[in-house]
């Protein structure tokens, strides 16, 4: 069965995180965020979509549309099941910037390559718009934990205070180590995991469980025979990447111009093609709905 729909009341919004930090303001441009929940009886491959929106501070959320399918849709479905919803919001939204799109969905699922969806099937010449590209070059593109919905926990904002007051710094994770790689890291750490999620999300799993809100990852590199030297270039360019950030509220955007670099051909940029980025922001967190999925 469908579910019921959302109305975010006063309850669904939580005040204001305490020791909001001045920078995000800046970062308070509008936000498009896709929620994907899992269908009760075929969680590992059925979801159910609900497109919420900020126009600006946290105060403004909205849930705009949600699908009315009660047998859910496949990950492989739902760019071609959201393309016209997203247009329309899109539309609605975008104005001197873009709009972010942020999908929220269970870790288990973050190989996802969202930023490689794109405003339609069909481009309108052979010399299409800008705007026809994939999402992850003309806007900003990331994901976010479908767990967090809701008033933030403690340890999450403390770790998000952390990387927006504080020069963000690389933290390359090996999986191994991870647990105490990540519970000992200074205040400004951004994880970098090489290990792609398809192989094992455990270590952004723990990275969560840790707090993090800022995580960057990569969507292919393989470990069949452990980590290589793709791995050491890829911590190497985060770390310039993040070195040249100056704060964590702008890594969306620095991403994105990676992207679109990519898509322009520049070979100084390819590293960052399948780079993947967790943009938690605890003063802004996805609506807790106590709606559960009806049965059929």
């Amino acid at each position: 069965g469908h579910r019921p729909p959302c109305a975010p009341g006063p309850a669904t919004r939580p005040g204001t995180a305490a020791g909001h930090d001045a920078d995000a303001d800046h970062d308070e441009g509008p936000v498009v965020a896709v929620e994907l929940e899992p269908d009760l009886f075929r969680p590992h491959d059925r979801f159910h979509w609900r497109i919420w929106t900020w126009t600006a501070g946290q105060d403004t959320v909205r849930t705009v549309d949600q699908d009315t399918d009660g047998e859910g849709a496949s990950l492989a479905e739902l760019p071609y099941l959201l393309n016209e919803p997203l247009t329309r919001t899109f539309g609605r939204l975008d104005g001197h910037r873009r709009a972010r799109l942020e999908l929220a969905l269970p870790v288990e699922h973050f190989g996802v390559n969202v930023h490689l969806w794109r405003p339609g099937p069909v481009v309108s010449s052979l010399k299409p718009h800008p705007a026809e590209r994939p999402f992850g070059v003309h806007r900003q593109v990331v994901l976010r934990c479908l767990k967090r919905r809701g008033e933030p926990t403690e340890m999450w904002r403390e770790r998000w205070h952390g990387v927006a007051e504080n020069a963000p710094k690389a933290l390359p994770v090996q999986s191994d180590a991870a647990a105490r790689t990540l519970a000992e890291a200074p205040p400004g750490a951004v994880p970098v995991l090489c290990r792609p999620p398809a192989e094992s999300a455990t270590t952004l799993t723990q990275a969560i469980g840790a707090g993090y809100g800022v995580v960057l990852w990569h969507l292919r590199a393989e470990h069949t025979h452990g980590c290589g030297p793709d791995c050491d270039r890829l911590h190497e360019k985060a770390a310039e990447l993040l070195a040249t950030t100056g704060r964590a509220t702008a890594l969306p955007e620095h991403l994105r111009a990676l992207r679109e670099r990519v898509s322009n051909a520049d070979s100084h940029a390819y590293w960052a093609e399948d780079l993947a980025l967790l943009y938690d922001d605890p003063s802004r967190p996805i609506p807790l709905c106590d709606d559960l999925l009806e049965s059929p």
